[in-house]
Formats: C-alpha cells, sequence, structure tokens
C-alpha cells in the first residue's frame, strides 16, 4: 500500500528527499522504502519563502501513518491525475475499422481527442479552419507587425494550437481528477520540459507551445491521422434524430462517423452549427473586463516583500466579492509577459496575455473580469451573451490595444537592461521594435 505525503519540504533538485520526507512523517529515514515526487509549489505567505512537495510514498508499517496530517492512501485516482500509469497499456475493446471518427479543431481538446483516439486504433480525420503553427506564426507576426492584413480564418484564435499557442500556455486546472497526467506526459514525450510533470502551476509559454506542436502533429501522422487544414465545418448531418457526420465548406460530406466538436470559444458559428443540429444550449452567465499591466517588480516586491531573487516571477489571484453589487476577479494573469492583440474579426478590438517559458519580461498582466447574467446582455436564447463581443457590439469597449498603459508607468517600454535582456523574444513579439 503506497501514501500520498503532502505538505513536505522540498530538499531541492538532485537531493535525496527520503530524509526530508521521513522528518515529516516522524520516523526514521530507514523506513522510507521509496519516494516519487508527485508536485511542488512555492508558499509565499511566510517570510521565509519555501517549496513545498508532495510525495507517493512506500515505506513499512504505513497503516499507523494514515493518521498522521496530510497523509492518506495513495489511490488509483492519482495514478491518473499524476500519470503513474500508461493509458495505452490497459487491454480495451478494439475500434472497429469501419468506424472514422471525425474531430473539429485543432486546439488541445481536439488534438488530444485525435490522438487519444487513435492510440486505440481508430481510423481519426482532424479537421482545422485555420492553418499549421507555422503558417499562424508567420500570419499573425506579419498582421501585428502591419505588413499582412488579418487573416479572419487563421490567426491568434484560429489554426493549430488554439488560442493558447499565442498565450501563456498554462496548463493547470483546478479539478483534481481526470487523465491529466496521461496529458502532461504526452507534452512531455513532444518535448515540454519536465517539470510541468511535477510543478503545481506548471505553463508550457508561447515559445514552447509552438516547438511542441509540430512533433504533436507528427505523432498523429504517425499514428495515421488524416489532417486537413483550411478546412471548416458547415453544418452536421442529423438522421433519426443522430448526427451521423458533417459538411464541409467545399460541399463534401464525412458520413458514417461519430463527430466530436473541439471548437473552442471563438468558433460562433460552430455554436450555431450545434444549435441548428439539436444540441441542447442554454443562456449562461458571460465574464467581460479588461487586461492590467504593470511591472513584474511590483508585483515581485508585493508578493516576496523583498527582491525576487531566485524565486520564480511572482503571480496573483484576486476576487472582489461585495454584500451587495457586482463581482469581479482576476483571471489569467500572466507574469513576465506581454499583452497582444487577439482578434479574429476585421474592425474589433481584443487583447490578451502571452508569456514566453522564461517569463523574463519587464511587465506583468492579467484580465479583470466582471459577471454579467442573462438578461443583463441583449437576447433571450443561448448565443446571446456571445453575440455580445460581436464585431457589430464591440466598437465601444475599447480605445485599441495600443493605448493600454502599465500600471505606474507612462506607457512607455522597459529600462534599457530589460530590453537587453529580452532579445531573444523580440521575433515573437507584437511590437516592432521588440517590447
Amino acid at each position: 500500500m503506497a501514501l500520498l505525503v503532502s505538505g513536505v519540504e522540498w530538499p531541492g533538485e538532485g537531493v535525496d528527499p527520503r530524509e526530508a520526507v521521513a522528518s515529516a512523517l516522524v520516523v526514521p529515514p530507514d523506513r522510507i522504502l521509496a519516494c516519487q515526487l508527485v508536485r511542488k509549489s512555492l508558499d509565499a505567505r511566510r517570510r521565509r519563502k519555501r517549496w513545498v512537495a508532495n510525495y507517493r510514498v512506500d515505506c513499512e508499517q504505513e497503516e499507523e501513518l494514515l493518521a498522521r496530517k496530510g497523509v492518506r492512501v495513495w489511490t488509483d485516482r492519482d495514478d491518473l491525475r499524476f500519470g503513474c500509469v500508461d493509458l495505452t497499456s490497459v487491454p480495451r475493446q478494439p475500434w472497429p475499422p469501419s468506424c472514422r471518427p471525425i474531430v473539429v479543431g485543432a486546439g488541445p481538446a481536439g488534438l488530444f481527442a485525435a490522438l487519444r483516439l487513435a492510440e486505440e486504433g481508430a481510423s481519426v480525420t482532424l479537421i482545422e479552419r485555420g492553418g499549421s503553427v507555422e503558417e499562424r506564426v508567420r500570419g499573425v507576426n506579419g498582421f501585428w507587425r502591419r505588413r499582412l492584413e488579418l487573416d479572419p480564418e487563421s490567426n491568434v484564435v484560429f489554426g493549430e494550437g488554439g488560442a493558447g499557442t499565442f498565450s501563456d500556455g498554462k496548463i493547470y486546472t483546478r479539478r483534481r481528477d481526470g487523465e491529466l497526467g496521461y496529458i502532461f506526459r504526452r507534452l512531455v514525450d513532444f518535448g515540454a520540459d519536465e517539470r510541468i510533470l511535477t510543478d503545481g502551476w506548471a505553463h508550457l509559454g508561447t515559445d514552447k507551445v509552438r516547438a511542441i506542436l509540430p512533433a504533436f502533429r507528427e505523432r498523429l501522422e504517425q499514428l495515421g491521422v488524416e489532417l486537413r487544414y483550411r478546412t471548416c465545418m458547415t453544418d452536421l448531418l442529423v438522421e433519426d434524430g443522430r448526427c451521423v457526420g458533417l459538411r464541409l465548406g467545399s460541399g463534401e460530406e464525412l458520413r458514417r462517423a461519430p463527430v466530436i466538436v473541439a471548437a473552442g470559444h471563438s468558433a460562433r458559428d460552430s455554436y450555431e452549427i450545434l444549435i441548428r443540429a439539436g444540441a441542447a444550449a442554454e443562456a449562461r452567465t458571460i465574464s467581460i473586463g479588461a487586461r492590467i499591466e504593470h511591472p513584474q517588480e511590483l508585483i515581485d516586491r508585493a508578493r516576496y516583500k523583498n527582491a525576487r531573487g531566485e524565486l520564480p516571477p511572482a503571480s496573483y489571484r484576486l476576487a472582489w466579492k461585495p454584500t451587495r453589487g457586482r463581482r469581479a476577479h482576476t483571471f489569467c494573469m500572466c507574469p513576465g509577459g506581454i499583452v497582444v492583440p487577439a482578434t479574429n474579426h476585421p474592425e474589433r478590438v481584443v487583447v490578451n496575455g502571452m508569456s514566453f517559458f522564461s517569463r523574463q519580461a519587464f511587465w506583468a498582466n492579467s484580465a479583470v473580469i466582471v459577471e454579467v447574467q442573462p438578461g443583463e446582455y441583449p437576447g433571450t436564447d443561448a448565443l446571446g451573451g456571445p453575440a455580445l463581443s460581436g464585431p457589430d457590439r464591440a466598437g465601444g469597449l475599447g480605445a485599441g490595444w495600443r493605448g493600454l498603459h502599465g500600471a505606474g508607468s507612462t506607457g512607455g517600454g522597459p529600462p534599457g537592461g530589460a530590453r537587453q535582456q529580452l532579445r531573444a523574444e523580440e521575433q515573437l513579439s507584437p511590437w516592432p521594435g521588440g517590447l
């Protein structure tokens, strides 16, 4: 019987953790037979900042330790959560060769859906309205530098990798179960840093995501997945109340196959197709806000009380919950990142936060959003909320992304020293002269 032991002070990279685990359990070190680091995070709440870790532990006389604080039995769910089992090794029924699943959208959900099906032997067709990541990077950089017009079908939002390709690449969640470990393991297989397997607030960084995607694509092709870029779904085919395929923009129909629609949050035409086909939908609360920017050093000193030193760039999460009035909270905080234009519609201003793996940019940024309830936005159907941010309503929402200024700054760039530090990142920056 293995144990999950939480709250152990991490001894550092390359240090045998058995002594630290034994100290946390108040047992002699020789009782610890084996231990595996499964998660670590920085506790910055006290004056002395410390790394706290969780371990999978095998030891003698485990039963008597279960009453200790932070100790419980290791479960099968933990195996899945932390990627300690290979799901492809689990015996399953063979996939029928006559059934060819169709996945719509090559964002994270669509890519992993196609991968998981293909690993089980399914012949998958993956369609994506945008281009490959290489094509997207060329097009987005050209648009950001005002050399190319916006491509409504392949941009910061649409294309291989989805919107996260031009974002921070956060891969943590508040969900505590699911096959998260499988996803992390596959990302490492495709080139992600192994530290994401144990980092409690793991992120990939936009530069790493762009390097991971070609390896991901290569693996899909090896498994027989048919990838179709610049291919858009225009209708779902429904017979006797069941979806039996879809129609493409070219007029081609793909039939007799299950369809997974992983279209992302900006493909509003896909929502309309789903509802027209009979999918259940309801009006929900939506969030609207703006992105704020401030020097990263300001956040570091606020969180760490002094210079950051060897600690990671500090982040924060804030919430305002008044007894009366509208609630507000921060979302998608990007330490050491930049604010980028993220529109997929002409004549519309939308921004997002983006950071690189190193998070060494001068600025930090975060979205500050409020909830808007059904009845507060126009329309009574399920698409009333998404329509609020459409091109016909977005004109009055902002003065333009270049008008955003850093908190406590004059809106200019970072000091010369920081600019030198960011030379390697300028080629992926929307700012013509770097940051």
